[in-house]
């Protein structure tokens, strides 16, 4: 688990010499600001922002900032996505601000204006599997299941290809798996669990699918094992299966699931290249978290 701290560090890469010299000039900076985010001093650094913003409104890291602020310290998503907006006005080849506007345009169920955001994304880097996971989870938001479908086809094809990490096919088996295709969700969770089989909630999500397919000991063993590796809703699953089996033949049944989300995966950082450890602004739970019963 890596500290939200040390993934403030190497920021220079998306920066502008221009807008460097500028903040230089009025005294406000990302290494002004970074001392608030380690301390999650979320109200002090709205102020620096602001402060920031005033100072030099033409700088798009100062409206980034802010936006984080708001969407990952203060829950104020409508004031993010305010913040994110005027900063991909500022500078439009910045896939990550896109990235971010379009979680807090799902957040305020904007779906529209999230697909905007998240394909511009894609274009900007499209070699970022999880912003193609994202885009599929637009596009089921908005119930274009063909998009869905090959959104994630072509995510595949990438990824055989593609050097990827357990995380890479974890989200691609969330994909599938909120598109009800069960078999590929299947074999994404088991590719995940090849290169990592210590993640709990690969195991937790490979069971809702062996459920779904109808084998319910297969699922009751791997949200066991989920809830071993400290996957809090595998042990929820787990019991909400096993009383489902052994009620009696009229108590109605209940189906334990995990419905994938929409996450944002990279964290307050500019300029990583591809993360997959943040939820939201900053955590440090996997995109794409499962959720136990509904």
């Amino acid at each position: 688990m890596r500290k939200l701290a040390l993934l403030l560090l190497v920021l220079s890469v998306f920066t502008l010499a221009t807008l460097e010299s500028l903040t230089a000039q009025t005294g406000y900076s990302i290494a002004g600001a970074n001392p608030y985010v380690a301390r999650k001093d979320w109200n002090g650094l709205l102020a620096y922002t602001q402060g920031w913003s005033r100072a030099n409104p033409n700088d798009g890291m100062a409206w980034y900032y802010m936006g984080q602020t708001y969407g990952f310290g203060l829950n104020r998503p409508a004031d993010a996505a305010n913040a994110f907006q005027r900063a991909v006005s500022l500078k439009s080849q910045w896939p990550e601000a896109w990235w971010a506007l379009a979680y807090t345009d799902v957040q305020l169920k904007r779906y529209p204006d999230a697909l905007q955001a998240v394909s511009t994304a894609v274009q900007q880097a499209p070699d970022r599997l999880n912003y193609r996971n994202g885009l599929a989870a637009v596009y089921s938001e908005l119930n274009r299941w063909d998009d869905v479908v090959r959104t994630l086809e072509d995510e595949q094809k990438m990824m055989e290809s593609a050097r990827t990490t357990e995380y890479d096919w974890y989200n691609l088996g969330n994909g599938f798996s909120n598109s009800k295709l069960f078999k590929e969700a299947e074999a994404a969770y088991s590719r995940a669990l090849k290169m990592n089989p210590n993640l709990g909630i690969a195991w937790t999500n490979l069971g809702v699918v062996e459920q779904a397919l109808g084998n319910s000991q297969g699922a009751l063993a791997d949200y066991q094992r989920g809830a071993s590796l400290g996957d809090r809703f595998g042990s929820g699953n787990y019991s909400s299966l096993y009383q489902a089996l052994t009620a009696p033949p009229a108590a109605p049944r209940r189906v334990a699931g995990a419905r994938p989300l929409f996450h944002q995966s990279d964290p307050f950082v500019p300029g990583t290249p591809r993360d997959v450890s943040g939820v939201g602004y900053g955590g440090t739970t996997p995109s794409w978290v499962p959720r136990g019963q509904e």
